[in-house]
């Protein structure tokens, strides 16, 4: 007689999002971070933590696009503002009841589309529309150090479709496989270097 093992499978947690760019981020074990309206929260499928939500700020319109850190202490969340004031890339620090740190920000760009901590998280990269939305402009912030204002900016031909990292290189990905790489070395400098990439 054959004896028979089912397993079921049962949905511990439903989080409903829409097409932020890393709209889900976890954060620990059976802990996520999520993009709700204008705010980010947490939630663990242990019932015993508590849920946790940024502070929500009235000029800020939504979230357009997040991304944890390595060490996943910090969420770099990227915010449309309400009013004409240009977004905005806010630090939260989530061990510290997703407080927010600090906001960067930078001229030329509409909305941010993407946003990415490099491999050691001293820097982030964020990418999005120039004011045309013809463009797309990309900003490198030293944020722990040098927050005020960016290390390094550029601007390239297309949209951005996403941002890669690979060992200390970050890429920004490009229509007709085209990437910009932009290496971060743990000096102050940052070089830029363009090419294209055909399928083989």
């Amino acid at each position: 007689m054959n004896h028979l093992s089912t397993h079921v499978s049962t949905r511990r947690l439903s989080v409903g999002v829409n097409n932020v760019p890393g709209a889900v981020q976890l954060l620990a074990k059976d802990v996520i971070a999520y993009t709700s309206g204008h705010c980010v929260a947490t939630c663990c499928i242990d019932a015993s933590v508590r849920s946790r939500i940024s502070e929500p700020m009235a000029a800020v319109r939504n979230i357009t696009a997040m991304a944890a850190s390595n060490n996943r202490r910090w969420l770099a969340v990227a915010e449309f503002m309400t009013g004409g004031a240009p977004p905005q890339i806010t630090v939260l620090d989530t061990h510290k009841g997703m407080e927010r740190h600090l906001s960067l920000q930078a001229p030329g760009v509409f909305k941010y589309a993407c946003v990415k901590f490099s491999e050691d998280d001293k820097a982030i990269i964020a990418t999005g529309g120039d004011d045309e939305q013809n463009d797309s402009m990309f900003h490198v912030w030293d944020w722990q150090t040098s927050p005020a204002a960016p290390a390094c900016s550029g601007e390239t031909r297309g949209e951005v479709s996403g941002l890669l990292r690979q060992g200390g290189e970050i890429s920004l990905l490009l229509p007709y496989w085209q990437r910009i790489h932009v290496t971060i070395p743990e000096c102050d400098a940052v070089r830029l270097s363009m090419f294209s990439e055909q399928p083989q």
